[in-house]
């Protein structure tokens, strides 16, 4: 009977014990599940800022790759901001007269010309990009050797206006900077002749509403005196 007894007695602390040490252990396992968790989410997010930085590093290489194509002098910048209007067309760079940078001064994606500097402060300028209603730049229309002034319309294609008369402009033919009156650099590509909206326009080389990275050209064009 004492024996029995004992032994009822002892049937709950017998389960109650390993049911304890069982429920203990998930919590420790769960306890290192979060931290091996918490560890592989920082290990993530370094992994993603280590990538993002190759992006920006293989960005801004290519950027430099570019420079190194072009006889004349550029400064780097980044676009901070994009000014949204329906017809209003500028960007802000993270540069100003600080770094060399003036009123006037031609810009570019890679080797494309997308716009000039219209405002400078110490430390930020406002590119008038070439799509902007008030854009207005001489060109050369290749190979018949047109000159023209190309005007922005607010979209992503431009006009050429002051061509010569019986001109036989066609779809295909290219757009550089003319250079004319010593305005920025002749030969700098801007875009291609294509037909839209029934009219013979400019398409720019470069996407306008995806600019990261610009090339601002510093050093000054020979006058044309012809």
């Amino acid at each position: 009977m004492i024996y029995r007894t004992s032994f009822i007695t002892s049937i709950p602390g017998n389960i109650i014990s390993p049911m304890f040490s069982n429920i203990q252990g998930h919590f420790e396992l769960y306890e290192k599940y979060e931290m091996v968790k918490l560890e592989l989410q920082q290990l993530n997010d370094q992994q993603n800022q280590i990538n993002y930085l190759k992006i920006e590093n293989n960005k801004l290489k290519k950027v430099i790759d570019d420079n190194s194509v072009h006889s004349y002098e550029t400064i780097t910048s980044k676009v901070l901001v994009d000014k949204e209007s329906p017809f209003l067309k500028s960007v802000i760079l993270n540069k100003g007269f600080s770094s060399g940078l003036k009123k006037g001064m031609p810009v570019l994606k890679g080797s494309y010309f997308v716009g000039r500097i219209t405002e400078v402060n110490y430390l930020s300028s406002r590119v008038l990009l070439i799509s902007d209603l008030n854009s207005k730049i001489p060109v050369i229309v290749e190979p018949m050797g047109y000159q023209a002034i190309m005007s922005g319309t607010g979209k992503e294609f431009a006009l050429l206006d002051f061509l010569p008369k019986n001109h036989q402009l066609e779809v295909g033919n290219l757009v550089y900077t003319s250079g004319r009156g010593g305005i920025f650099f002749p030969g700098i590509p801007i875009g291609r002749v294509e037909l839209v909206e029934e009219k013979l326009s400019v398409i720019f080389f470069t996407d306008l509403n995806q600019l990261y990275f610009t090339n601002v050209i510093t050093s000054e064009p020979t006058t044309d005196k012809q």
